[in-house]
């Protein structure tokens, strides 16, 4: 590669919550406009084009669910050409399974699963019974934030059908293989971190846990204009809520870029991401608030830069 990289004089924005897909076309129209006036790429290997050839094949063949077992494409004893042709993009492994073309596949099921009135973020809240118990509107609040497969399917299938019956149960665990979403509790129901709303205040019945004594720790860019990915944030709380449940926790909060965990000795553990997208801060409250931030809860990572002490002033 050149010491200079140009990356040209636009951003495009791949907004999939958008009907559009923000910038989807515009982005295709790029790459096809590229593709013409950059020198031609390196051929690969007559094996390795001979399985390409095999992939894209398949993938005409299987435009509505491009997804086939590994066993389904003849490797022509050239069992490296998968790592090879999923660096390139040709397609993705998933366990057993391989998504051909998965660009194409996951555009489209991301404009229907994101789209803003259609999507599964229009699915609404089951609503409280009169004087509920702090315990039950943690098990609402979990239940409205949580969805299944065929639930998810059947939702974005009311304004288009994108997902045939036989395979809803599938479509969840494939694009968790995306960390697009994950499953809290591995009970087959998934959350979907960009679909969850702002945290602008903890609701009256989780602020009992944050009365007492707070630890925390906060992660900052350690460059002037770097933002934290999203896919980091959703890495971080999928992280956060496995390491919690093998501890004895539970989930009591999503939000956000927030994820609360609940312990068996009433402690809480959890995590914020910032509003400007520049700090990630993990925090502790209850009597084992410092066991509960060793190693390997607090780490490093993403060019990240740990700065210890307390999140908030006034707090020891």
């Amino acid at each position: 590669y050149a010491d200079h990289f140009d990356v040209g004089e636009r951003c495009y924005a791949t907004t999939y919550d958008k009907g559009s897909g923000g910038d989807v076309d515009a982005v295709r129209a790029e790459l096809v406009r590229l593709r013409s006036v950059l020198p031609p790429n390196r051929p690969l290997p007559a094996s390795y084009q001979a399985i390409c050839n095999d992939v894209l094949a398949l993938a005409q063949e299987n435009v509505r669910w491009p997804v086939v077992p590994i066993t389904a494409i003849d490797w022509r004893g050239q069992g490296e050409a998968l790592a090879c042709l999923e660096d390139l993009g040709f397609l993705r492994r998933a366990n057993d399974k391989v998504i051909l073309e998965p660009v194409t596949w996951l555009s489209t099921l991301m404009s229907a699963f994101l789209h803003p009135f259609h999507g599964i973020g229009s699915l609404h809240s089951p609503l409280l019974p009169e004087g509920a118990t702090a315990a039950t509107m943690r098990e609402y609040h979990i239940a409205g934030v949580l969805v299944d497969s065929a639930t998810a399917c059947q939702i974005v299938n009311l304004r288009k059908k994108v997902v045939d019956p036989e395979h809803e149960s599938e479509v969840l665990p494939l694009l968790a293989h995306f960390d697009i979403c994950f499953s809290p509790c591995e009970d087959g129901k998934y959350v979907f971190p960009s679909l969850l709303p702002w945290v602008t205040s903890l609701p009256p019945w989780l602020a009992r846990p944050f009365e007492v004594m707070m630890e925390g720790r906060r992660y900052a860019c350690s460059r002037e204009h770097d933002l934290i990915p999203p896919t980091v944030t959703r890495l971080q709380m999928r992280r956060i809520v496995a390491i919690g449940q093998q501890r004895g926790g539970i989930p009591l909060f999503f939000g956000r870029g927030t994820v609360v965990v609940g312990y068996p000795d009433q402690s809480v553990v959890g995590m914020s991401v910032t509003d400007d997208d520049r700090a990630l801060n993990v925090f502790a409250f209850g009597t084992n608030r410092h066991a509960n931030l060793e190693p390997p809860f607090t780490w490093q990572q993403f060019s990240l830069r740990t700065t210890e002490g307390l999140l908030w002033s006034g707090i020891d």
